[in-house]
């Protein structure tokens, strides 16, 4: 098993670097978390010397605005492609009888040489399943990206939504993920975890999975003309005007409704909402900050690019990464948060929920505030002391601007093409 220390140590392994074919069931660009994780990760493994096909279920803008979305140039070894046909057809149906005809005749155009299929979220496990159904297939070697276990999400999900796991339905459903996943972890070459949590629950779970390791997520940080890194490592209030400021979803499970009641417990404090594209979230956090009083200090940005979050991480006093504990597996073990890497990468205080998930990445005191999660109270003195305590607030920017330097999307690009060749190797037989 391969743990994160063993995994950058072949960090210049293997320089000839594979195929890649990246597998993604989403419709490109957006917004989201995932697609985020996926072009950067895709974009570096091909600045690493990879030839990588990212191969998505809708392209909705031009190639080079694809690129522009996420603020990066176009690569000329980084090709993405529509699975969908420019029609209403059956063969667009990731799930459909006729979608293998399709994805088998796709696989023996692209498949050469040594190629790699990597994939993930639930949709990935289904794809993979059909993979392995396909007769005459083209030889691949398959990745699979654990960031969470979809049968445990999966179960916590219909609980969310007021339905009992004792309902035969409901067992059945949690039951088909499960067998999906023990399937899927067992016959791929390697399982690329997110997190030690996600690892150490796989471990519990499925103990017959294929190798593994951990590989967190990252940010982009950009070098100046000497090619050193540039992270905000001063803190600076002339230019800071948002008292705080969250990133991402309004999923329950991100944990920003206990920030919105948190802000009851701040009189005269500010809260700026960058993200979340579901009307229901936005109505249900609306309705909390009414209720609350609070409604008038709160503003509800919306969805923006990712390269325009930049912007608004810039203006911020302090960063708040509010993850619950009751209730959201997701949010304790499986989550590698980009916020956080973003926040520590712009110089922005962080206060966040002391959740094993979050403990992987910062430690208290020392680049966060972490306060008890699922408490509204400690959530707002952690907000409280590090909008008072600016010199605080400085140590822990400086200490966090040297901590993110190993979270980097080049770095992750390269472990996992690394972890990738070091399972091609242990395959080969000896004397190859």
């Amino acid at each position: 098993m391969l743990d994160r220390t063993q995994l950058s140590a072949l960090a210049h392994a293997a320089p000839d670097r594979p195929r890649v074919l990246y597998f993604s069931r989403i419709d490109f660009p957006n917004a989201k978390a995932n697609s985020i994780q996926t072009l950067n990760t895709c974009y570096e493994m091909a600045r690493a010397g990879a030839d990588v096909l990212l191969v998505v279920r809708k392209l909705l803008q031009s190639r080079r605005d694809c690129f522009a979305y996420y603020g990066l140039p176009e690569h000329p070894r980084l090709r993405l492609v529509s699975l969908s046909l420019p029609l209403e057809s059956e063969f667009n149906d990731w799930r459909g009888k006729y979608f293998s005809f399709y994805l088998h005749a796709f696989l023996r155009r692209h498949a050469r040489g040594t190629t790699w299929l990597v994939t993930r979220d639930p949709a990935g496990l289904e794809l993979l399943q059909q993979i392995r159904s396909l007769r005459h297939a083209p030889p691949l070697r398959c990745l699979f990206e654990v960031h969470k276990l979809s049968f445990l999400t999966k179960a916590s999900h219909q609980v969310e939504r007021g339905r009992s796991l004792d309902d035969p339905e409901v067992r059945d459903k949690v039951e088909r993920r499960r067998r999906l996943e023990a399937e899927v972890y067992a016959f791929v070459d390697g399982l690329v975890c997110t997190s030690s949590g996600a690892l150490h629950l796989l471990d519990e779970h499925f103990p017959d999975h294929a190798a593994a390791g951990v590989v967190p997520n990252g940010t982009r940080i950009p070098c100046d003309t000497a090619g050193r890194p540039v992270v905000a490592a001063t803190l600076d209030d002339a230019r800071r005007d948002l008292d705080l400021l969250y990133v991402g979803q309004l999923y329950p499970w991100k944990g920003v409704d206990g920030l919105v009641r948190a802000l009851g417990h701040l009189p005269g404090r500010r809260l700026t909402l960058v993200g979340g594209n579901e009307a229901a979230d936005v109505e249900r956090l609306r309705k909390l900050a009414a209720g609350l009083g609070v409604a008038e200090r709160i503003e509800f940005v919306g969805q923006v690019p990712p390269h325009a979050v930049a912007s608004f991480l810039d203006r911020a006093r302090v960063g708040v990464v509010p993850l619950p504990q009751e209730g959201f597996v997701e949010a304790a073990h499986f989550t590698s948060p980009l916020k956080i890497f973003e926040l520590m990468r712009s110089g922005v205080p962080i206060v966040a929920t002391d959740l094993p998930s979050v403990r992987e990445l910062v430690r208290h005191g020392e680049h966060a505030v972490l306060v008890r999660p699922d408490s509204p109270e400690a959530l707002a003195g952690g907000i409280d002391r590090l909008l008072r305590d600016r010199e605080l607030a400085a140590r822990l920017v400086r200490a966090a601007a040297a901590q993110v330097l190993q979270f980097t999307w080049e770095a992750r690009a390269r472990r996992v093409l690394d972890f990738a060749a070091s399972l091609q190797a242990a395959n080969q037989p000896s004397g190859a």
